[in-house]
């Protein structure tokens, strides 16, 4: 089902920031994954990206780490 893979792939986008750069490269590789597996159900992955860039601080570790994943 549509809603629920986007709604998953959002839990994921909100929750992945970690202090641990291990942890936080595994949670990027973790949403690769899911995807890459569910490319075909996921839609306006990029409004989700973008409601995620939200922080005015263009240093923000958060904000980096979205521009990362739009490269996903």
């Amino acid at each position: 089902d549509r809603t629920s893979v986007q709604r998953l792939l959002e839990f994921f986008f909100l929750i992945f920031t970690h202090k641990n750069s291990l942890a936080m490269k595994s949670n990027l590789d973790l949403i690769k994954s899911l995807i890459e597996s569910w490319n075909e159900r996921i839609h306006a992955r990029t409004l989700i990206l973008y409601k995620l860039i939200s922080d005015e601080d263009i240093k923000s570790k958060h904000n980096a780490i979205c521009l990362s994943l739009i490269g996903i």
